[in-house]
């Protein structure tokens, strides 16, 4: 579906992504993990031809992402973190926005508003992040572009909107399609996420699928550090969280958060 090789970027003579190498395949949903300043964003961006590579290079869809092909770009959708301003309503936002989507679904539309209590004909700069964050990802996924990219999708959101969109996703997402997740809230894509990504100063540092991380480490949880035997620990209430090398196939839950940690102190390589 995307595919980047050996992509570099630079913002003059700061540099933000060096030699990337990653396939995006459809029927994933992607973690992207990092600290600030990373390159999270950037990396989107490429992902979706927004931004093009200093080096290397992007294909997106059988197409050079330089080429900005229309039916390609038709069939992405990259919600940013940082929501531009809209003086107007939902309604009209749809109305003007939605032609340019081929598979644009206004029944879907309507059942994510309604799933997530909006009102398309509210004014979107009078409602709050949350409010306005909330329809724009009703808008996004009734697009049903094969590749969605969502940049810290949970930002303004509250409990009860964040279990909804876990389950929305994981409905959503099918064989033909890929979401990419940015996000700093490692914990809260827990068990929605089939592939974690983590960059750290600028290069992709870890690239592995829940699959294969669950066969190669343990995750759990001890009354008392286990410096001999874990790769990686931490304090936390009532006790030590820790990631250890399964002895066999491991079969327990991903702590991503944990697993961050570990990944950028080095633990895990």
């Amino acid at each position: 579906m995307v595919e980047l090789k050996e992509v570099s970027f630079s913002f003059g003579s700061r540099q933000v992504l060096s030699e990337i190498d990653l396939t995006i395949a459809p029927g994933v949903i992607y973690g992207l993990f990092g600290q600030n300043g990373a390159g999270k964003t950037s990396m989107l961006k490429l992902v979706c031809g927004s931004l093009f590579p200093k080096t290397g290079s992007v294909t997106i869809l059988k197409k050079d992402s330089t080429e900005r092909n229309c039916s390609v770009m038709s069939d992405i959708f990259l919600l940013p973190e940082d929501i531009a301003e809209y003086h107007g309503s939902g309604k009209s936002f749809t109305r003007y926005y939605a032609p340019l989507y081929k598979k644009f679904d206004y029944a879907d539309y309507h059942n994510y508003l309604k799933w997530f209590e909006v009102d398309e004909c509210d004014q979107l700069h009078y409602l709050s992040l949350g409010a306005q964050k909330k329809f724009l990802l009703s808008f996004a996924l009734a697009c049903n572009c094969r590749l969605t990219l969502l940049d810290e999708p949970t930002n303004g959101l509250d409990i009860t909107s964040k279990s909804i969109l876990r389950k929305v996703l994981l409905a959503w997402i099918n064989d033909d399609r890929a979401i990419i997740i940015s996000s700093h809230q490692a914990r809260e894509l827990n068990n929605i996420v089939d592939h974690v990504l983590i960059l750290r100063q600028h290069r992709l540092v870890f690239s592995d699928s829940i699959a294969v991380i669950q066969e190669r480490y343990n995750f759990g949880h001890s009354n008392h550090d286990l410096k001999e035997r874990a790769l990686f620990s931490k304090r936390v209430p009532h006790g030590f969280a820790y990631i250890s090398a399964a002895e066999q196939n491991g079969d327990s839950d991903v702590d991503i958060e944990l697993l961050y940690e570990a990944v950028l102190t080095g633990k895990v390589q």
